[in-house]
C-alpha cells in the first residue's frame, strides 16, 4: 500500500469502520494498532542468499513475540487478548508449540559488524563518537562483538590505514576525521563500496539515459536491497532480456548496459531482476496509468512506490557524489531531477505540484495536471477551480488550490550543529510537559502555547526532554527513541505538530543529519506535571518522568549533579 492507502485503513481501523486486516509483518510489527485476536502465519518469505529468489523460512520467537503482542496491546485493548497458529496436523502443532509457545528468546547478539567494517568506523568517525583510534577502540569494545576482541589492534588499525588511503578518512596524527568523499557517505547513509561503485560510473562516459542511471546505482552493494519478484512465466519467456535488446535495438547501447545487451547467455536471475526495476522504474517517470504498471509487472503501487524512493535516495547520493568530484554542473542538475523524477514518479512538469504533497493528489492526477499546462503554482492560482475539477476530484482540487495560494515561505539557513541561527537564539522557547490527557492526546505547552499531542508524539517529546538533562550535549540517536524504522517519520510528524506554536518548528527540534536529534530549549526552561506523568500508562513515561522531577528539582536548587 502507498502511505495515503495505509493511513486510510489505520484510521478505518481504529474507528472500528474495518473489522480485520490481513497483512505482512511489516504493519504486523507495528506498535499503535492493537487487535483482539492474532492470526499468525509461521513462514515467511525471504531473499535467497545465492539466487535471491524468494524462499519460506520460519519466523523467529522473536517476530512471534513480537506479532502475538498486538493482541491485547496493553493501555488499547484492555479486556481481551489472544494470538493464534494453525497447525495442519499433529507433527506441525508440536513443532509450533515447542518453537513458539514454549520457545526461548535468542541469545542478543551484536549487529555492529553486520555491516562492513569501513562503514561503522565511518559513521562512528562522523558522528562524533569517536575522533581518535584510542577513542575508537574503546567504543567498539563496549559492544557485545567478542569476536573481534582478541585482533581488535591490529585489524582496526589496517582497516584505518584502509580507509584513509582510499580517500575515506584524513588522519593528522591521532586525529581522525572524515574527508568530503567520507562525509558524503556518511550524510547520505551509503555503504564506502557502493560510493566507489557510483564515483567509477561517475568517472567514465556519462551518458544521460535515465534507464543506465537506474541500472548503474541499482547494481551496487546498497541497491541489492532494492527488491522485486520475477514470477516464472516472466522468467521462462524472457520477458525483460527482449525488452532489454528492444530499448536498444537501433541505437548503441549505454556502457553500463552493454554487457547485458550483447550478452550471448541466458541472463542470471539477479541479471534479470536488475532489468525488471530499470524497466518498471523507466515506465514510472512516464505517463504510463499506476494500475497499467501494477498489471504489466505484477507490483502493487506501494511497492512501486518504495522502489522509486530508494532508486530517488542512492541518485540523490550520485549528485552528492558527483559535486565532491568537481563534474560538470550539468551532470550535477540531471542527477538532482532525475531523483525528484522517480521519488514521484513524474516527469520535470510535475515536480513541482508533487512536492506540495496534497493529499489525495496521486501521481496519476499529477500527471493530468501536467498534460493539461498546470505544471507550476502559478497556472494553478491563476486557474478557476472549475478548471481543476474538470481533473481531479473537487476535494483534491480544493485542497490543492489552498495550498497553491498559501505565500511562499522564504528560505532560512539551517543551524550549525552546536549553534542557532542569532535571530532565534535570542528568542528561547519554553516547554512544560503537562501530560494532562484529552481523549486519547496529551497536553503540553510550548512557549505558553497549549496544544494537545498523540500518544506517540507526547512520548517522543518526553524523551527529547529526558535526553536533555540525561546526556551532556543533549544529542539522542532516533534508534534510542525506539526499535524499528519509522523515527525518522514520527519526529518529522511532531514538529509539524509544533509548527504553528513555535516558528520555525525545526529550531525546536535539532538534527546533526547523522541520525541524532536534541531539543533546542535551555534546561530552566523545560517543566514537567510529575503527578499527571506518573498517571501515565507508558512504563517507560512514568520512568522518564521520575528522572526529570529529580533533575529538575536538582537545577532549581543549583547543585545539579554530573549527569552524563
Amino acid at each position: 500500500m502507498t502511505f495515503d492507502e495505509r493511513k486510510v485503513v489505520e484510521s478505518c481501523y481504529l474507528k472500528g469502520e474495518i473489522r480485520a486486516i490481513f497483512s505482512t509483518t511489516t504493519l504486523s510489527l507495528g506498535i499503535n494498532l492493537p487487535a483482539r485476536t492474532v492470526f499468525i502465519e509461521a513462514q515467511k518469505y525471504e531473499a535467497g542468499e545465492h539466487s535471491g529468489k524468494a524462499v519460506m523460512l520460519p519466523i523467529t520467537w522473536s517476530e512471534y513475540e513480537n506479532m502475538s503482542g498486538r493482541a491485547g496491546r496493553f493501555g488499547l485493548e484492555k479486556d481481551f487478548g489472544r494470538s493464534i497458529v494453525i497447525a495442519q496436523n499433529r507433527f506441525q502443532f508440536d513443532y509450533l508449540w515447542e518453537a513458539y509457545v514454549e520457545g526461548q528468546e535468542g541469545k542478543i547478539a551484536s549487529q555492529l559488524f553486520k555491516r562492513d567494517r569501513g562503514d561503522v568506523i565511518l559513521d562512528l568517525i562522523a558522528s562524533g563518537a569517536a575522533k581518535s583510534p584510542s577513542q575508537l577502540r574503546r567504543v567498539i569494545s563496549s559492544g557485545l562483538d567478542k569476536k573481534f576482541m582478541p585482533h581488535l589492534e591490529d585489524a582496526l588499525e589496517r582497516k584505518l590505514e584502509e580507509l584513509v588511503e582510499k580517500r575515506i578518512l584524513s588522519r593528522k596524527t591521532e586525529r581522525l576525521s572524515p574527508t568530503r568523499l567520507g562525509s558524503v557517505c556518511a550524510l547520505k547513509g551509503i555503504s564506502i563500496q557502493t560510493a566507489f561503485s557510483i564515483e567509477k560510473v561517475l568517472q567514465g562516459a556519462v551518458d544521460p539515459d535515465p534507464f543506465s542511471w537506474f541500472y548503474s546505482v541499482i547494481n551496487t552493494r546498497d541497491g541489492e536491497d532494492i527488491y522485486v519478484n520475477v514470477s516464472f512465466w516472466e522468467q521462462q519467456n524472457r520477458v525483460y532480456e527482449r525488452a532489454l535488446r528492444d530499448r536498444y535495438l537501433n541505437q548503441p547501447p549505454p556502457e553500463a548496459v552493454r554487457s547485458l545487451v550483447e550478452k550471448e547467455m541466458s541472463l542470471s536471475a539477479p541479471e534479470i531482476r536488475l532489468v525488471k526495476l530499470c524497466c518498471l522504474l523507466d515506465e514510472w517517470i512516464s505517463d504510463a496509468s499506476t494500475f497499467d504498471l501494477e498489471r504489466k509487472y505484477l507490483c502493487l503501487s506501494g511497492q512501486i512506490e518504495q522502489i522509486g524512493r530508494s532508486v530517488s535516495w542512492l541518485l540523490d547520493a550520485a549528485c552528492g557524489l558527483a559535486r565532491v568530484l568537481n563534474l560538470d554542473r550539468r551532470l550535477l542538475h540531471f542527477l538532482k531531477r532525475l531523483s525528484l523524477r522517480v521519488n514521484f514518479g513524474v516527469d520535470q512538469g510535475g515536480i513541482q505540484l508533487a512536492r506540495l504533497r496534497v493529499p489525495g493528489l496521486g501521481r496519476d492526477y499529477v500527471w493530468r495536471l501536467a498534460k493539461a499546462g498546470f505544471c507550476n503554482l502559478k497556472k494553478v492560482r491563476e486557474a478557476e477551480p472549475e478548471e481543476l475539477e474538470r481533473l481531479i476530484p473537487r476535494k483534491v482540487a480544493r485542497k490543492l488550490k489552498e495550498r497553491a495560494e498559501q505565500p511562499p515561505r522564504r528560505p532560512e539557513r539551517r543551524p550549525g550543529l552546536a549553534h542557532v541561527h542569532k535571530a532565534h537564539k535570542e528568542e528561547e522557547p519554553s516547554l512544560m510537559l503537562d501530560g494532562t490527557p484529552v481523549r486519547d492526546r496529551f497536553t503540553v505547552l510550548i512557549s505558553g502555547k497549549k496544544l494537545s499531542l498523540p500518544a506517540k508524539s507526547f512520548k517522543y517529546l518526553v524523551k527529547l526532554a529526558w535526553a536533555a538533562f540525561k546526556n551532556e550535549d543533549g544529542w539522542i540517536h532516533k534508534t534510542d527513541f525506539e526499535p524499528g524504522e519509522n523515527q525518522t517519520r514520527y519526529l518529522h510528524r511532531l514538529k509539524k505538530q509544533i509548527l504553528h506554536n513555535i516558528e520555525p518548528a525545526q529550531y525546536f527540534i535539532e538534527n546533526n543529519r547523522l541520525g541524532c536529534y536534541r531539543l533546542n530549549v535551555p534546561k530552566n526552561k523545560i517543566g514537567i506535571n510529575a503527578p499527571a506523568l506518573m498517571k501515565n500508562p507508558d512504563i517507560e513515561i512514568k520512568k522518564m518522568a521520575d528522572e526529570l522531577a529529580s533533575w529538575i528539582t536538582a537545577c532549581e536548587e543549583h547543585k545539579a549533579p554530573n549527569l552524563g
